[in-house]
């Protein structure tokens, strides 16, 4: 590996840590199994959220719109809160 190749190396992980998070949007389609759309084409279940203590979630909420933040790697999202529908 060349020098200039190692040097965009190291920048393209700076800037990779600057940004380990993405917000993201998805509407809550399921209750039971608890999973969310995002982008209108990926179904996340609940094993891939952090939620916080005691979130629960009924037939009622299911159409609504919430954003999560998420990790860089895609692997987790961390539920932040509903979002209002304009």
């Amino acid at each position: 590996m060349s020098i200039g190749e190692k040097i965009q190396k190291i920048a393209g992980n700076t800037q990779d840590a600057k940004a380990p998070f993405k917000g993201v949007y998805a509407r809550l389609i399921s209750v039971s199994p608890i999973t969310f759309r995002i982008d209108m084409k990926l179904d996340v279940k609940k094993k891939f959220i952090i939620f916080p203590k005691g979130m629960n979630f009924t037939i009622e909420d299911i159409g609504k719109k919430y954003l999560f933040l998420k990790d860089y790697g895609g692997q987790q999202y961390f539920f932040m809160y509903e979002v209002e529908e304009e």
